[in-house]
Formats: C-alpha cells, sequence, structure tokens
C-alpha cells in the first residue's frame, strides 16, 4: 500500500535576521547522533563517545540518515531536512504515521528511506520525488511482535536493526528482509535503549536513551561498551 503525502518541504524558517548562528563545519566519515527531547540537539560523536553539541534542531527527532552530505531526521509524524553544520531544521514534510523511530537511507535509490515503527512494528519506504512528494510504501512488518528500538545499518547488504522483544527489557540485534520487513533475531545486546545504529570504517556502534555508546558484534547481537556521555540518544548516522 503507498501513501502520497503531498509537498514535502515547505521551506520553513528560523532566518532571524539581527541574529547570527555559530556553525561546526560538516565532518567527513563522522558519527551524528541527536537527543531525544521536545527541541532535540544535534551531536557529533568520536569513537569514544564523546560528544560535541551542533545544535537545537527545533522537533523532537528520533533518528538521522546521511544521503550524500545532505543530513536527514525523521520524528514520530515528520521527515525532516537538516543542516548538519547548525542542527537546525531546513524544511519538512509529513510521513503519515504517527509512530515512525527509525531511518536509513537506501543504497543506490536516490532520496529513499527505509523506517519503522516503534508501536506497530511496521517496515515502511519513504521515498521523496524531485517534485518535493513524499511517496511512503508499506512493505510489511518486522513480526513475531518485534517492533523498532530505533535505527538501521547495512553492512555486506544486510540490513540489520535494533528491535524490542516482547517479554526481554534489553533490544535485540536482528536482521531485517528489505522486501517485506521479516525480522530474524540475532542476540541479545545487554543494553537497553538501543535507539541508534551505524557503521563507520568497517565497525557497527550504537548508542542508547541513557548515554552509553558501544559497539556491536554482528554475530551475536552483543554490545560493548566504549564510552558514556549522558545523552538521551535517539539516532545515529555516519556522515559521508
Amino acid at each position: 500500500m503507498m501513501i502520497y503525502v503531498k509537498y514535502l518541504l515547505m521551506m520553513l524558517l528560523f532566518f532571524i535576521s539581527n541574529i547570527t548562528h555559530s556553525a561546526v563545519p560538516l565532518q567527513s566519515n563522522a558519527l551524528y547522533t541527536c537527543s531525544f527531547q521536545a527541541n532535540s540537539n544535534l551531536y557529533l560523536l568520536n569513537t569514544r563517545g564523546v560528544a560535541t553539541r551542533v545544535g537545537p534542531i527545533g522537533d523532537q527527532c528520533t533518528d538521522l540518515a546521511f544521503v550524500g552530505n545532505q543530513l536527514w531526521g525523521i520524528t514520530f509524524t515528520r521527515i525532516l531536512i537538516i543542516d548538519p553544520k547548525t542542527g537546525r531544521i531546513i524544511a519538512f514534510g509529513q510521513h503519515g504515521f504517527n509512530d515512525l523511530n527509525a531511518l536509513i537511507a537506501v543504497p543506490s535509490a536516490g532520496t529513499t528511506f527505509y523506517s519503522a515503527g516503534f508501536r506497530s512494528g511496521q517496515f515502511v519506504r519513504i521515498k521523496i520525488t524531485n517534485a518535493g512528494q513524499i511517496l511512503v510504501t508499506k512493505l510489511g512488518a518486522f513480526g513475531s511482535g518485534l517492533t523498532s528500538a530505533g535505527d538501521f545499518a547495512i553492512l555486506n547488504e544486510i540490513l540489520y536493526a535494533t528491535v524490542n522483544r516482547p517479554g526481554f527489557s534489553n533490544t535485540w540485534l536482528a536482521r531485517i528482509n528489505p522486501v517485506n520487513g521479516a525480522a530474524t533475531l540475532i542476540g541479545d545486546i545487554g543494553f537497553r535503549g538501543v535507539f541508534g545504529l551505524a557503521l563507520r570504517s568497517g565497525v557497527m556502534y550504537a548508542v542508547t536513551n541513557n548515554g552509553n555508546f558501544l559497539s556491536i558484534n554482528t554475530a551475536t547481537g552483543r554490545g560493548v561498551r566504549l564510552g558514556t556521555n549522558g545523552i538521551v540518544q535517539a539516532g545515529l548516522a555516519k556522515s559521508p
């Protein structure tokens, strides 16, 4: 089923002529996270999880994804274009759901993403056309009561996700079938609230909602804490 949501992206905002805003240059091959709060902040992370604040986003970010040098974000109800140098929203549009918390760019597919729901476990594809339309296709669901914990990563053409498993307090790592969304559990990560997942230089990293920064073993799902930063982290993405 495809949902057409017209006219992504009415250019918003946030230019106030008599105020200047500092900018943090876009870093290459770097990890970015957003905090989960009413007005989320964008941060840069080093490989020990130490955070450098870029700036306020202006909405409650649930995940991030890069398409080239353009940073995109998602909320439960909206998809965003974010300035990676300031954190500010450049434009936004409604995607038609109320529980999406994960976002990853589909390789070699233009401005196209996979997303998933934290309540429903639905797996969807979101395509942004050149005309600015948001085309949303429901591809399936994770199944077995699994729901989205908050993010995806792609390694060796395998789509991984952090998922919530009924009856278990910790987050699990799973492989996702990109055709129908069916999830195959890999293992217990060993941490709760693993909301962010990203691949950098062959290593899968993750962040939690209580400030942990992890590496993930993709064969077992097990996470190892590399550092902490005290941020309620909601998503993770690597810049090109």
